[in-house]
């Protein structure tokens, strides 16, 4: 489920466009005031204009890529103004998180580019509310080697045999059981009497694409499927328009195609339900 930021006024700074357009988008979609600023000088006017507004600032998201040693700066301006001082931060690509540096002990956060979905869902949600239970949370990992150690029933839609069967077969190896479809509409039967821990969605397929069936699949449209399973677009399109309707779509994640099997493992065993 999309994370809700009613009512929550944040900025974003980085020198990128798309970028920060991505990021726009991003949390108007899940229901924030968002602006934006190309660089630290207007940052820093732009922060102070909105915190003077009713309800003030809540977050500032910084691109340390793009400003690096001017971010961290910035970020220590804004601790020591009175009507800045709440105000969280939020890095991008920072690791280790420096918020001593920045004068931000324990309200500065990090999460690191390339931005995942999920990813920038938990990091704005330790840093806005405290971990709430509404933005999924799952701890960073690197891919473990040998068996999973919860093994995953994962349903795969992929309309390429070559690709379906050299992904179920790399997801089997790692103890996790595999059933795939050709299609959205031949997922949909599927889900109408199996649930699954994790749905690995391609988008472009014949009869019905993976967009339509993740709306469907959101809407509760398959009796035995939880609507809010996790699922994972598996896509070469990730420009922000394309990366927006999948969102909007419901999508939890994204995998870019061509993808390498550490990628694909980080992601399915650390997107799906907590060992229980």
């Amino acid at each position: 489920m999309l994370p809700d930021l009613t009512g929550k006024r944040i900025l974003i700074v980085g020198d990128h466009p798309e970028c920060r357009d991505l990021l726009y988008e991003t949390v108007v979609l899940w229901g924030g005031e968002c602006h934006e600023a190309e660089n630290v000088a207007r940052a820093l006017e732009r922060a102070r204009e909105l915190a003077a507004q009713p309800g003030g600032l809540d977050l500032v998201l910084i691109d340390l890529n793009a400003y690096g040693a001017q971010g961290l700066a910035a970020a220590r301006k804004l601790a020591a103004e009175g009507d800045l001082a709440d105000a969280h931060i939020l890095f991008l690509n920072g690791e280790p998180c420096p918020s001593a540096e920045a004068g931000r002990q324990g309200r500065a956060f990090c999460v690191e580019k390339p931005l995942k979905v999920v990813d920038l869902q938990e990091a704005i949600a330790q840093a806005l509310c405290g971990g709430d239970a509404r933005f999924p949370r799952r701890a960073k990992q690197h891919p473990p080697t040998g068996l999973a150690h919860r093994p995953r029933r994962i349903l795969l839609v992929e309309d390429n045999p070559i690709n379906a069967r050299a992904t179920r077969t790399v997801l089997e190896k790692r103890g996790h059981q595999v059933v795939t479809a050709e299609n959205g509409l031949q997922a949909l039967r599927i889900l109408a009497d199996q649930c699954f821990d994790l749905i690995l969605m391609d988008i472009v397929m014949p009869e019905m694409d993976g967009t339509t069936a993740t709306r469907m699949i959101r809407a509760g449209a398959c009796p035995a499927c939880d609507p809010a399973v996790p699922i994972v677009a598996l896509t070469a399109h990730v420009d922000p328009q394309d990366r927006h309707g999948f969102m909007e779509a419901g999508v939890d994640d994204f995998l870019a195609k061509p993808f390498q099997v550490p990628d694909l493992l980080a992601i399915v065993e650390n997107i799906g339900p907590e060992e229980g």
